[in-house]
């Protein structure tokens, strides 16, 4: 590592319906390989050391299992997670149907208005199995503020964008500045939230002590 960098340790959970190729995706950026193998049922974490904006980050990845009705998301997979992929397949509608309710889940679990995310709509190199536009998920993206890309594993196309778009995501939502602390705000005003005068308090507190910890800092180097 050099001198004058950060190592930060950031863990990312991967979701989606199965078959959508999360761990294709995820060994194709750890090991710059392509796996077609299928495991359902097997979870694996990997861990990659990430380059971004003069830093170091320490990459956690987590790879689930596939998320079925009977089993759509663990409370692990909300607990100590900074930021969630969420694969789906270009070919398929119902794949892109599940990242939405995932989503949901995730939200519910958190107790937050919005969490780090990076939407991915893999397999992009299927042209002629498509069905799914390209507006479709930039459409989603937009309405969840979130970031967007489509992707193939199999040609390696987009892969690493893919997770310097989470890690810039992390980075907002752990340390924001004055624009993403105004939009956070704004969706709380839009919210079911705004009628409990508790949140707005605890919201505008929080966003003081983030600006004073700052000047603190910027003071102290």
């Amino acid at each position: 590592m050099m001198a004058g960098n950060v190592l930060k340790a950031r863990t990312i959970a991967v979701l989606g319906s199965r078959e959508v190729g999360k761990s294709s995706l995820i060994t194709q950026f750890v090991g710059n390989r392509f796996v077609e193998s299928y495991q359902p049922s097997v979870e694996t974490t990997f861990r990659k050391v990430i380059r971004y904006k003069g830093h170091e980050v320490e990459a956690e990845i987590i790879d689930t299992a596939g998320q079925v009705e009977h089993s759509i998301l663990s409370f692990t997979h909300v607990v100590g997670i900074h930021g969630y992929i969420l694969v789906y397949s270009v070919t398929s509608k119902q794949s892109f149907e599940m990242v939405k309710i995932i989503r949901n889940k995730i939200l519910n679990y958190s107790g937050r208005e919005s969490v780090p995310i990076v939407l991915v709509g893999n397999k992009m190199d299927l042209h002629h199995q498509r069905q799914l536009t390209f507006e479709e998920g930039k459409n989603l993206a937009s309405h969840w503020q979130c970031a967007w890309t489509e992707a193939s594993a199999k040609n390696n196309d987009n892969i690493i964008r893919i997770f310097k778009l989470m890690i810039n995501e992390m980075e907002k939502d752990i340390n924001p500045n004055s624009k993403e602390l105004s939009r956070k705000f704004l969706n709380i005003l839009r919210s079911k939230t705004f009628s409990k005068l508790e949140t707005i308090a605890s919201y505008i507190l929080t966003s003081i002590v983030i600006y004073c910890l700052k000047y603190l800092e910027s003071r102290i180097r």
